[in-house]
């Protein structure tokens, strides 16, 4: 809101929010928006495009900083739009296509295991622990063409 705000960006004036993936740099600010929204009477819906997911954990978000907030009947609607890998979306006048992208493995991240048929396969990876003899956690999967 602090950036929206420098920027002299009025937030009741933002139709839709599109969310790459649900790290907290990426989807924090949305409970904020939202509520803003309510406290400074917006009128018009909100839509937010974003991954498998992104319904949930915005409910999610908006318990656990403000217990109670997500069912609170406002004056606009907030509609959530989960896209899909590869699936084109029309917002207005763009035209979105959402790609799953295996970013470089960070320092101490190691493959353990693939698996896959058809041309792809599905990455697991393992984080290294500074703690001798400590086991390996998954860290997330990651689709990867062949």
């Amino acid at each position: 809101m602090t950036a929206l705000h420098q920027q002299q960006i009025d937030p009741n004036q933002i139709e839709a929010v599109l969310v790459t993936h649900l790290h907290g740099d990426h989807f924090g600010g949305l409970p904020f928006l939202v509520l803003d929204g309510q406290f400074r009477r917006r009128t018009h819906d909100l839509t937010v495009f974003g991954p498998p997911g992104t319904r949930t954990r915005l409910e999610q978000a908006m318990e656990i900083l403000f217990p109670g907030s997500s069912g609170v009947q406002r004056r606009f609607a907030v509609h959530v739009v989960e896209y899909a890998d590869r699936r084109t979306l029309v917002l207005g006048p763009l035209r979105v296509t959402a790609y799953e992208v295996c970013p470089a493995l960070p320092r101490g991240v190691v493959p353990w295991g693939r698996s896959g048929r058809g041309g792809q396969g599905v990455v697991a990876v393992a984080q290294r622990s500074s703690q001798a003899g400590a086991q390996g956690q998954s860290v997330g999967r990651c689709k990867r063409s062949r």
